[in-house]
């Protein structure tokens, strides 16, 4: 969030700049954006079910779900100068943007899934560039009928969604690289530690879900049923859900904190299950880094360093955030 100093050395929030406001303004149109297409997806699917994948249609309508949320969410923080808003709205908006961009790749590519998905027709090229730019719905849809242009402008919101938020966010970085007031280098090794740590589970857990739905459909030997698909949406959300925890954690937000001890208490549990299943390294490894990952964000310097972000500075020294 942007602060002033008043002369009494307290720190008061200032408004959403013109850039702010830009992020705010499109994270709303690609929030409503996602909010029609899953109207439509909805109905469409409600009138006749023969004509879907269930499997895809509850994973597209799961993750647009998600997205109209954290979209909305974020515009609304944005709006207010939180800066968790433009993270927020950074961190789904780039989702949305890598499933638009494997549209386009797998469009040039000219490739078809043998697995023969179910999904709403074609409705010639106007009404294709109409339907892809409805959000995660859109996308998906483009990326079923395989043509190249309507994946190439459904990717246009999510992308300029994307650019305004991390322009933002680089915007708003201090000037200086001056510690904050009261935290030294080892108050903060474990709260970005516990950062860094999640980021690398979100990212391998990304890596993952895509490269496992990649070769599920591939392979034409192998019938993809629902459940794989449920399983493939769930993990995709909780891989956001750690990167999510990992970026605001950077900032210093509680709200960080709280994801990732929720998340990786989770994964201590799933963690030794697997472990007890498979043994080895690898076997252990998920559980050792929600372990890892879980004390460094419940331990007392981490809360310190995320207390630390509200201190207001002294009287005649600039705020540090």
């Amino acid at each position: 969030m942007l602060y002033s100093q008043e002369s009494s050395g307290v720190q008061r929030a200032e408004p959403a700049g013109a850039l702010a406001t830009a992020v705010a303004l499109f994270a709303a149109i690609g929030a409503a954006a996602n909010l029609v297409g899953l109207l439509v997806l909805a109905f469409g699917f409600f009138s006749d079910p023969q004509r879907y994948d269930n499997s895809l249609a509850f994973s597209t309508a799961l993750g647009t779900l998600l997205l109209v949320f954290a979209l909305g969410y974020g515009a609304v923080l944005t709006l207010r100068g939180d800066e968790d808003g433009r993270f927020t709205v950074l961190v789904a908006a780039g989702v949305w943007t890598v499933v638009g961009i494997a549209g386009v790749f797998a469009a040039l590519r000219g490739y078809e899934s043998e697995y023969g998905i179910h999904w709403a027709e074609k409705g010639g090229l106007a009404v294709d560039i109409a339907t892809s730019t409805a959000g995660l719905t859109g996308t998906v849809t483009a990326m079923v009928h395989g043509e190249w242009l309507v994946n190439l402008t459904g990717l246009v919101l999510p992308a300029v969604i994307a650019i305004l938020a991390a322009a933002a966010i680089r915007s708003a970085a201090p000037s200086s690289s001056a510690p904050p007031i009261g935290i030294t280098a080892s108050t903060a090794v474990a709260g970005v530690t516990a950062a860094m740590l999640s980021t690398l589970v979100g990212l391998l857990s990304a890596v993952g879900v895509g490269l496992g739905l990649v070769l599920a459909l591939r392979d034409p030997a192998r019938e993809v049923g629902p459940i794989a698909f449920i399983g493939f949406g769930v993990g995709a959300a909780i891989a956001l859900l750690w990167l999510l925890g990992a970026l605001l954690l950077f900032k210093r937000r509680k709200a960080g904190r709280v994801i990732l001890i929720g998340l990786s208490s989770i994964g201590l549990v799933g963690g030794f299950v697997l472990a007890a299943a498979l043994g080895g390294v690898m076997g252990w490894l998920p559980f050792v880094l929600s372990g890892a990952i879980f004390c460094l964000s419940v331990t007392s310097p981490t809360g310190r360093w995320i207390a630390s972000r509200r201190q207001p500075a002294p009287y005649g020294q600039p705020p540090t955030s």
